[in-house]
């Protein structure tokens, strides 16, 4: 299987919990129940992955667990032929893995984004770098995304997980259709 394969494989797994379940249940919960739905898919994985961190030849010995909690969760909306959907760009950034992954049916459009977003980002005075592990969802994953207008959502996904833009401000961009003033990072 190919990494988009076992995004969807779990993605869907992930909703399918959601739906079931909903919201407000421990993490721990969540974590038990998806890891039964993957074994019966006759999916190997790890669970709670330690990480160990090394700094200048300084070993920390293990620095965190790997939990797959997004970081920023930005709304948008895609076009399936001529009904509208909403779609939420989730971004989860991790470790010193350097990746960058669509996931949630994005076809090649959407996937040449990758470009276009850190291009955009690096011009705006911003800092980026590639040596994280970058995760984008685009959700639902049952439907297909395509073209460019995710473009802005998954940008400002991104600057919300590195902390250039506060759950707040974030909030008010997403609520209000009115350009709030941008003083830079």
């Amino acid at each position: 299987m190919v990494e988009n394969e076992i995004s969807e494989i779990i993605l869907d797994c992930c909703f399918i919990i959601h739906r079931r379940l909903g919201p407000g249940l421990l993490e721990s919960v969540y974590e038990e129940i998806l890891a039964y739905e993957l074994s019966m898919k006759n999916m190997s994985f790890e669970k709670q992955k330690e990480i160990p961190l090394l700094y200048n030849r300084l070993n920390f010995g293990v620095a965190f667990r790997v939990d797959y909690r997004m970081l920023s969760k930005v709304q948008s909306s895609a076009v399936h032929c001529i009904d509208a959907f909403p779609v939420e760009v989730e971004t989860h950034m991790e470790g010193n893995v350097p990746s960058f992954q669509l996931v949630g049916l994005p076809d090649s459009v959407v996937r040449e984004s990758r470009q276009r977003v850190i291009s955009a980002i690096k011009n705006s005075g911003f800092t980026f770098s590639l040596n994280r592990r970058i995760t984008i969802n685009l959700a639902p994953a049952d439907l297909k995304k395509a073209g460019s207008s995710n473009d802005l959502p998954i940008a400002v996904g991104i600057l919300s997980a590195q902390g250039y833009i506060s759950e707040e401000k974030l909030g008010r961009i997403l609520l209000s259709s009115v350009n709030w003033p941008w003083t830079g990072p």
